[in-house]
């Protein structure tokens, strides 16, 4: 319900990098800055509000120990300007429902912005989508009265062993030494 954008709909500045090596909470991908450029780089979600009311927003994300403890997002437009540090190594959602940047009063017809920046972080800053939901839908998602409708949870706290057989590693052993040369400037998606 309310407002959902994915990744692409971000307009985005500087080279953001497109992956799916972790679970996405909204669509079959999320972007990453490359842990590359830092302050260079941001995404820019908008988006026009039709009725007047308090909005709860929501920055998607899917967390993981490489990420940024540090990321910078910005919600402009809904009469003021606020700005977060988010870290992404912590769970994004809590209870099946998303952690909310705050609540915010938005006039009909009023654009609002939410902007993901690299600057200042410390490791990978991972942009999945943002949510504008009504303040009434979203309480009624943290007290369990409906559903947040993301199929993304909490990372089970221990999980029972499978029934099925574990794969075995591969061991991976190297052909021949590569020198620092031959690999330099190369760039490989290990997020």
């Amino acid at each position: 319900p309310g407002i959902v954008m994915d990744d692409d709909e971000a307009r985005y500045q500087g080279g953001w990098v497109a992956s799916n090596a972790q679970p996405t909470p909204i669509g079959d991908r999320y972007r990453h800055d490359g842990n590359t450029d830092r302050g260079k780089k941001s995404a820019t979600f908008t988006a026009t509000i039709a009725k007047a009311g308090d909005y709860e927003i929501r920055f998607l994300y899917s967390p993981h120990d490489n990420r940024s403890t540090g990321t910078k997002v910005t919600v402009t437009g809904a009469g003021e300007e606020k700005t977060f540090r988010i870290n992404q190594r912590e769970p994004a959602i809590k209870d099946g429902v998303h952690k909310a940047l705050g609540i915010f009063h938005v006039e009909a017809g009023a654009e609002v912005r939410v902007t993901v920046s690299n600057e200042g972080a410390d490791s990978y800053v991972i942009v999945d989508g943002v949510q504008i939901l009504p303040v009434e839908i979203a309480r009624e998602e943290r007290s369990g009265k409906r559903p947040s409708g993301y199929a993304m949870s909490e990372p089970p706290a221990q999980s029972a062993p499978s029934p099925t057989p574990q794969r075995k590693p591969l061991e991976v052993q190297p052909v021949r030494s590569t020198s620092a040369a031959e690999v330099k400037g190369k760039t490989y998606d290990v997020v």
